[in-house]
């Protein structure tokens, strides 16, 4: 059985984690655990001494063994030798020895004083600005979108000339009124060639025209005959150009037929 740190002794861990017999703490594990607490404990072991007194070999109170009687040593002490007299015996002279003569400094020279100030902080240079980029490396500003002027329905008529910024915006307003207004007229349509398309074994050739606006959401697409082949053959990509054709309805385009390249 483990003992206490505190009293030596054998014991059991509480329920309040205290020795059994003095109450010290047993924070461990270690111990065997006991179902009382160390207040019970204490009050039954009292209660025992009153009644009837500490029986031997109780289990609450164990008997502890009579401490052993520690032996007497005896220091004999011995006579002091004390010399013989005899005749006085004279002390031994000290030898004198001769002071060591400390250098000394040649007149008029004094020895160098250290300086143990503290050096002086070195200033600190104020912080450099960074350098201003040049003004050509700035990006250069956004250009504005071009203004599209105004173009009513009422305007639309056989061989009106229009642009694709403006058929964008009639048929973001109203792509139904727009087709009805355009349903069987001769149009002109000026824009900015995006692809050319051509499939003569088809007998199939357009080209896609987009407006100036980089957000337009409509553009136009020019159907041409073998007729027109010749001035199809012409048209290259990114340049403007001004197209003459019937109008054929919509689907993603504006879609128009029997063109023919006018400027």
């Amino acid at each position: 059985m483990a003992r206490c740190p505190n009293c030596a002794r054998e014991t059991l861990r509480t329920k309040d984690w205290v020795c059994q017999w003095c109450g010290y703490p047993l924070l461990t594990g270690f111990y065997r655990r006991i179902d009382k607490t160390y207040k019970e404990i204490r009050a039954e072991r009292e209660q025992a001494r009153k009644d009837t007194g500490p029986e031997e070999g109780s289990p609450l109170e164990p008997e502890s063994p009579p401490p052993k009687p520690e032996p007497k040593i005896e220091v004999k002490q011995r006579p002091e030798s004390r010399p013989k007299a005899g005749p006085a015996m004279e002390p031994e002279p000290i030898p004198r020895t001769r002071p060591v003569a400390e250098p000394q400094s040649e007149p008029g020279l004094e020895p160098p004083v250290e300086d143990v100030r503290p050096p002086a902080p070195l200033p600190v240079p104020p912080p450099e600005k960074a350098p201003e980029p040049p003004s050509a490396m700035s990006p250069p500003p956004a250009p504005e979108p071009p203004e599209i002027p105004p173009l009513k329905l009422e305007e639309i008529v056989d061989g009106v000339q229009i642009t694709v910024d403006q058929l964008d915006v009639l048929y973001r307003a109203n792509k139904t009124a727009a087709h009805s207004r355009l349903t069987g007229k001769t149009i002109s349509v000026r824009g900015v060639v995006g692809k050319v398309f051509i499939r003569d074994h088809l007998d199939v050739r357009y080209v896609v025209l987009n407006g100036q606006v980089k957000t337009a959401a409509w553009s136009a697409r020019c159907s041409f005959d073998r007729d027109n082949a010749p001035e199809f053959g012409r048209l290259q990509e990114g340049e403007a150009a001004l197209v003459q054709g019937k109008y054929d309805g919509f689907s993603k385009h504006v879609l128009l037929k029997e063109c023919r390249l006018i400027g």
